[in-house]
């Protein structure tokens, strides 16, 4: 797990690969920032969008797309190097369309999901009507499914680093095995990615009260707190691609 945090910088190429990670999500993240800032304060009784607002939005996105296949890629890259893993560089059109993939195969799988949750709560709604004891089974029911999605998603990213296909988001009976097979390894990993995430969350709104206390100006602000939060981002992704990576035991990941 230390290893985790610093080898990425055993790679002597890294702050090749790791700048151009790095200006891709500043890009992006800066394009899709700016957007909100293009937004209406009441938009019920605003006009349409700017086109502007359009412009950026989805630029920002499809830069976003980038970086999320490039991800996958260093963490097949992780996987198939026992030793000394060397960082692939990276290729904008295919870690586009495998962000894209993987963006659409989480949507697919999520959306069903979502409509089923949405009429359970509807139903558990209607048949206690509306009563307090109906609301905290529908909060209970709710908080459990987005554990499940939580829990299981670890799985489908793990199939997907391994061989970039959508219909690796319904193989559940190799997620089972995953998961059955080292349910230690697995929450262990559930719990540090969630403890990496929430760490960078944690400085993100750090660098934007800091912002906001020096008093700088909305583009100067969106571009000093973006280029901060980039640096924590690049940083806990590639900490995330080797602990993902190496959540995986050997002997599942060639038969998968």
């Amino acid at each position: 797990m230390r290893e985790a945090f610093t080898y990425m910088f055993k790679d002597n190429k890294f702050w090749v690969k790791g700048l151009c990670y790095l200006g891709l999500v500043f890009v992006a993240n800066l394009l899709l920032n700016y957007a909100q800032t293009l937004l209406p304060p009441c938009p019920r009784c605003a006009p349409p969008l700017p086109w502007n607002y359009w412009v950026c939005f989805i630029l920002g996105t499809i830069l976003n797309l980038i970086p999320l296949g490039y991800m996958f890629t260093c963490i097949k890259a992780i996987i198939d190097q026992e030793e000394s893993p060397v960082l692939p560089f990276m290729n904008p059109l295919k870690n586009l369309l495998k962000g894209l993939k993987y963006s659409v195969a989480t949507l697919i799988f999520l959306l069903p999901l979502l409509v089923v949750t949405m009429l359970i709560i509807f139903g558990i709604t209607t048949l206690t009507l509306g009563s307090g004891i109906g609301l905290v089974i529908s909060k209970i029911f709710l908080i459990s499914v987005i554990l499940f999605v939580a829990i299981i998603v670890i799985g489908f990213n793990w199939l997907f680093a391994n061989k970039d296909s959508i219909i690796n988001f319904y193989r559940f009976k190799k997620v089972f095995v995953f998961f059955f097979a080292g349910k230690r390894k697995y929450f262990g990993h559930v719990g540090m990615v969630f403890l990496m995430f929430v760490l960078n969350m944690l400085l993100e709104m750090g660098f934007g009260y800091t912002a906001g206390l020096l008093g700088i100006g909305t583009i100067p602000g969106l571009f000093v707190v973006g280029i901060l939060a980039a640096l924590t981002g690049t940083y806990t992704i590639f900490v995330i691609c080797h602990l993902t990576a190496n959540s995986i035991k050997r002997e599942l990941a060639e038969t998968v």
